[in-house]
């Protein structure tokens, strides 16, 4: 049954916009480059000018053009590109990403073409994103200049840059949250039941974390959230619209992110519920069943219509998916993915959810297998799709931010099935308040100096000139605090060996750089925080631990999602033992 909105509605919407946009916003400008991080690591402005032509005969071979896909075990083609990343960093953010993106909309710019140079991400989330950066550039909030030079020297300069396709992904977080507010709506005629969906969602830290960055995230969410309000429309009426549009933002989900195109689920899952009743052996097809390849052509229409060079540059899409693939964990898929699955459990408890948030949503799975409605029941294999694609991978929680959508819905129908009124908004105060508490306190760190910076002015306050440092990989600032290249000697473990690490004076690792820990290491304490070499012995840890309330610590000796990664690193520096 579909419920009209009424004047309530569009007051606990501004609400709820507010709310998201506060935590969306707060510490939106973490990670960006500055004057003050140009200076501690490389010397400031004057020092940058200076190293423009090594800078410049390094980036005309092309190295750096595609650098994602080059040969990872011919490590010493990496070189130049480390030479020259301490400059070249100045215009980087602290999450591994963005520069990406900004790279491909920058190569499409002076290519003057709409075929990206890269299909790591779709077409459509660049020209979502280049929208925003047009949208900045006619406003004038994006300086008119173009040269890359300029911004090497000026960082400041280059902040509203990020800043435009960063608001651009905080405003589809809110949008997202709209959603699942007006999709609890079709399913309940509970404001108070829509509302803490849909503020359950808002509060959830990793959505808030991923809202700051120029990541396919938040529009992905918000158009997932959209294929859902359709598909539900499918089974309370049936009506050709519904397929219709519930097909377009398949497609435009799928268009952002590609595994987010398994929300076709969504439909497919909903239009068996409505023909289920009226199903029959002897004549399995009925005429309703041409709405589905209805929903299905929009799909795939949208899809294409929105990345029509897919079409012509296939050959370049495949294997860039092939690339995709490879970043799966080594080794048996079904450990992998029973091993990602209690990882990412555990850190969604501790981390990326909150004990509140966590429990709510597993009791709303649980509620729906005891007590199944076909609304609701439809919507667990989409869940679990979408927890399948994140365990496939390292550190891929991200994929799994879809599925908040609907385990906030089936979250929400188990607490408001508890009997009791008292106790039924008591549970809704605990989850909301604790849930908000913890991304609080990320935005606490997002907001706090980020221990590079810190890590960077202890280093030039404590370390002679002209030490060696040395770090596992190529020095860029959101793997490691990044260093003047004038002032230390940088030692790469990677191109220049493990006896050249070894032999140098400090060694840098960070939480970015830790490797994964299994499931079963993890909750036995073992910890990915060991010593580089055996001569080498800890000088310095530099970590801001958030706290939720200014009570609950969210320390945590393992390596987390990228979006907690960035707004709260941990780093370690070692210093080589002194000889006897």
């Amino acid at each position: 049954m579909r419920f009209p909105l009424r004047k309530k509605d569009f007051i606990i919407m501004l609400g709820l916009a507010t709310l998201s946009l506060l935590l969306n916003f707060r510490g939106i400008t973490v990670g960006l480059p500055s004057l003050e991080r140009q200076k501690l690591s490389v010397g400031g402005p004057d020092a940058v000018e200076k190293a423009l032509p090594e800078v410049h005969k390094v980036l005309n071979s092309n190295l750096g053009e595609r650098s994602e896909f080059l040969d990872k075990t011919d490590k010493k083609q990496f070189a130049p590109l480390a030479k020259i990343s301490p400059y070249l960093d100045q215009i980087r953010s602290f999450h591994p990403d963005e520069q990406f993106t900004l790279k491909a909309l920058a190569s499409m710019a002076k290519r003057k073409s709409p075929k990206p140079e890269s299909y790591i991400y779709s077409p459509f989330f660049y020209y979502q994103i280049g929208a925003a950066l047009l949208a900045g550039r006619i406003t004038g909030f994006i300086p008119s200049e173009s040269s890359v030079d300029y911004f090497l020297v000026h960082p400041d300069r280059f902040r509203p840059i990020y800043l435009c396709g960063r608001i651009l992904c905080a405003i589809y977080g809110m949008l997202a949250v709209l959603a699942v507010y007006l999709t609890a709506r079709r399913l309940t005629a509970r404001h108070g039941q829509a509302f803490f969906a849909a503020a359950l969602v808002a509060c959830l830290p990793l959505v808030v974390l991923s809202a700051k960055f120029i990541k396919p995230e938040m529009p992905t969410l918000f158009w997932t959230a959209l294929a859902l309000y359709f598909s539900i429309g499918i089974l309370q009426r049936g009506n050709w619209k519904d397929y219709l549009l519930a097909g377009i933002c398949v497609g435009l989900a799928g268009g952002t992110k590609y595994p987010a195109v398994f929300s076709c689920l969504y439909v497919l899952f909903y239009h068996a519920a409505r023909r289920r009743y009226g199903f029959q052996l002897k004549s399995p097809f009925s005429r309703s069943d041409l709405k589905l390849i209805e929903a299905g052509a929009a799909a795939a229409g949208a899809f294409f219509l929105l990345n029509p060079t897919i079409l012509l540059d296939l050959s370049r899409f495949l294997g860039d998916l092939q690339w995709i693939k490879s970043v799966a964990r080594d080794g048996n898929w079904l450990f992998n993915i029973a091993d990602s699955f209690m990882l990412y459990c555990y850190d969604a408890f501790f981390y990326t959810m909150g004990y509140a948030a966590f429990i709510a949503m597993l009791a709303g799975v649980v509620y729906s297998c005891v007590k199944p409605r076909p609304t609701y029941l439809a919507m667990l294999p989409v869940i679990f799709i979408f927890i399948w694609l994140a365990a496939q991978g390292l550190f891929a929680e991200a994929y799994m931010i879809p599925a908040y959508v609907p385990l906030s819905l089936l979250a929400a129908r188990a607490v408001y099935a508890i009997p009791k009124k008292s106790v039924r908004h008591a549970g809704v105060t605990i989850i909301l308040v604790m849930t908000f508490g913890w991304s609080w306190a990320w935005l606490d760190s997002a907001t706090h100096e980020n221990a590079r910076i810190t890590a960077v002015r202890w280093i030039n306050e404590n370390i002679p000139a002209g030490a060696k440092i040395a770090t596992e990989r190529y020095p860029v600032s959101y793997r490691v605090p990044m260093v003047n290249p004038k002032r230390y000697k940088t030692v790469i473990q990677d191109i220049d060996g493990e006896a050249a690490a070894a032999n140098s004076d400090y060694y840098i690792n960070t939480s970015f750089q830790w490797l994964n820990v299994p499931f079963y290491d993890r909750y036995a304490g073992v910890v990915d925080e060991k010593t580089p070499f055996d001569n080498f012995e800890k000088l310095k840890t530099i970590e801001y631990v958030p706290r939720v309330f200014g009570v609950i610590p969210l320390k945590r000796r393992c390596r987390v999602t990228h979006f907690m990664e960035v707004v709260a690193p941990v780093i370690n520096i070692y210093a080589r033992k002194k000889q006897d």
